[in-house]
């Protein structure tokens, strides 16, 4: 592979380390889940231990990372091919771990016209991550995850028995 092929192959490549945002979300409206949803997780500020955060973000308790790794669901590279500016969220609800997960970017390599006879896909970022998750846990929009994150916070209560008081 030339330099400058090389080059651009790694301008359509994310290290989905830095890309998976994970976050607990917990919100007594509705509105407020979906206002946080709608914030871009990378501008929020990081916090200077590792790289958690934990927020007030639009009325809305938020706790976020990144995971530590990602190799047992994207390679042993833990990169994905054909994207830039890449960011996959993963929400749950603070209480019932119910689940949002959705992938935005800037730009897509699919998307792009090229002078090239070869042509070029991008990476599925959403079924590997889809295929380690519950079904039953995943909520199919952002406003059925933003109805149950407020259910949650309003009367969520773990399962069992309290031991100590």
């Amino acid at each position: 592979m030339d330099g400058s092929l090389a080059a651009t192959a790694s301008q359509w490549t994310a290290d989905t380390n830095a890309a998976v945002y994970i976050r607990l979300i917990s919100a007594d409206t509705a509105d407020a889940v979906l206002k946080t949803l709608d914030t871009d997780p990378s501008a929020e500020p990081e916090s200077e231990s590792e790289s958690d955060s934990e927020s007030e973000d639009a009325g809305a308790d938020v706790i976020q990372f990144h995971p530590a790794f990602t190799y047992a669901i994207y390679g042993e590279h833990e990169r994905v091919f054909g994207y830039k500016n890449l960011r996959i969220n993963l929400c749950y609800a603070s209480g019932s771990l119910a689940t949002f997960l959705w992938a935005d970017h800037g730009k897509c390599i699919t998307d792009m016209e090229t002078s090239m006879a070869v042509s070029l896909k991008a990476d599925d970022v959403i079924t590997p991550l889809r295929a380690v998750l519950s079904e039953n846990a995943l909520c199919g929009s952002k406003e059925e995850f933003a109805a149950q994150v407020a259910r949650d916070t309003a009367g969520f209560r773990p399962f069992g028995r309290k031991v100590h008081g």
